[in-house]
C-alpha cells in the first residue's frame, strides 16, 4: 500500500513543496511518501490523497496550509536524519574503540574466511578435474564419471551457501564504507542524489558530443 502513495506524494509536492521530491524518491521513499500524504490530508481536512491534492490545486489557502505543513515535515525529517547519522557515527566509534577484538574485526574475519573457503573449494574442484584427466589417460571411464559428477555436485550443493556468504560480505563492505564516510563527516548520497548525478553526467556527455 505504501509504495502506491509515492505518485500521490509526488503530485502533492509538485503543487506545494517541489523541494521534497528528492526525499520522496530517497532511501525511505515509501515511508516519506506516507508521511507527506498524511500531512497533506490533515492540512486540508480530507480523507484521501486524491482529495487532498484536489483541495490544494483548487484553493490557494489550502495549498498554503499544505506548504507550511510540509515545511514542518521537512524540518522533522532533517532532525531524524541527523539523529540517525549520529547513531551510526557513535556505533562506528564504539566498534573501533571496543576492547573485544571480535567486535572490531568481525567484518575482516568474514572476508578472510570467505576468501579461504573460496580457495579451498577451487582447489577441491581442480583436484577433481586433475584426477579426471589422469583417469582418462589410464582409460578408467567410471573414475572419470565419478570425479566429474562429484565436482558438479559439490559446486551445486554450495550455490546457496555462497549466495548467503557473498551477500553478507557485500553488506559488510558497504556498511563499513558508509561508517567511514559518516565518521569522516561526509554522509553517503541518497538514491535520489545518486540518480540525479548520473542523469546530469549523462546529459553532460551528450552535450559535449
Amino acid at each position: 500500500m505504501i509504495p502506491l502513495l509515492i505518485p500521490a506524494a509526488l503530485a502533492l509536492a509538485k503543487v506545494a513543496a517541489p523541494w521534497l521530491a528528492g526525499k520522496i524518491l530517497g532511501d525511505d521513499a515509501g515511508a516519506v511518501a506516507a508521511r507527506v500524504v498524511d500531512v497533506a490530508q490533515a492540512a486540508t481536512g480530507t480523507a484521501t490523497p486524491e482529495a487532498a491534492l484536489a483541495a490544494a490545486q483548487a484553493n490557494p489557502e489550502a495549498a498554503a496550509r499544505v506548504q507550511e505543513a510540509l515545511m514542518d515535515l521537512e524540518a522533522t525529517l532533517a532532525r531524524e536524519e541527523t539523529a540517525r547519522l549520529q547513531t551510526i557515527n557513535d556505533t562506528a566509534r564504539a566498534e573501533t574503540r571496543s576492547e573485544d577484538a571480535y567486535v572490531r574485526r568481525w567484518r575482516p574475519t568474514w572476508g578472510y574466511v570467505t576468501a579461504a573457503t573460496w580457495a579451498l573449494q577451487g582447489l577441491g574442484v581442480l583436484a577433481c578435474l586433475t584426477g579426471a584427466v589422469a583417469a582418462t589417460l589410464r582409460g578408467e571411464v567410471s573414475a572419470v564419471t565419478a570425479l566429474l559428477t562429484g565436482a558438479s555436485d559439490l559446486a551445486g550443493a554450495l550455490t546457496l551457501q555462497w549466495g548467503v556468504a557473498l551477500t553478507v560480505l557485500g553488506v559488510a563492505v558497504q556498511s563499513r564504507t558508509r561508517d567511514k564516510q559518516v565518521a569522516a563527516g561526509s554522509p553517503p548520497p541518497t538514491v535520489w542524489e545518486t540518480v540525479t548525478s548520473l542523469v546530469g553526467a549523462g546529459r553532460g556527455r551528450k552535450g559535449g558530443r
